[in-house]
């Protein structure tokens, strides 16, 4: 199935997307596993040379040099997680 690009999600501006970083540490580290597991995921879709420059708090690099691996490695990362957990990314444009 194609993905559908008008449900893909949007450009969060940036005082959100710092919000957003800040209700899913403390989700994270809740105490209730419950919250834990309502945690976004957060990717840093940047390749290699970037990501070694720093990645926001809580977010997983995709460890790929090039932008056109990520698709795979994001196949293996989300292979079991539920198909509604909310997913966070980020690259340099």
């Amino acid at each position: 199935k194609a993905l559908d690009w008008e449900s893909a999600g949007y450009d969060m501006p940036p005082m959100e997307w710092h919000q957003k970083l800040k209700e899913a540490r403390e989700m994270r580290t809740s105490s209730d596993e419950e919250s834990q597991k309502k945690a976004p995921l957060i990717f840093d879709c940047r390749n290699d040379y970037e990501t070694s420059v720093g990645t926001f708090e809580g977010a997983e690099p995709l460890d790929t040099e090039n932008f056109r691996d990520s698709w795979d490695v994001f196949k293996d990362k989300l292979e079991g997680k539920p198909k509604d957990t909310p997913i966070m990314t980020y690259c340099t444009g």
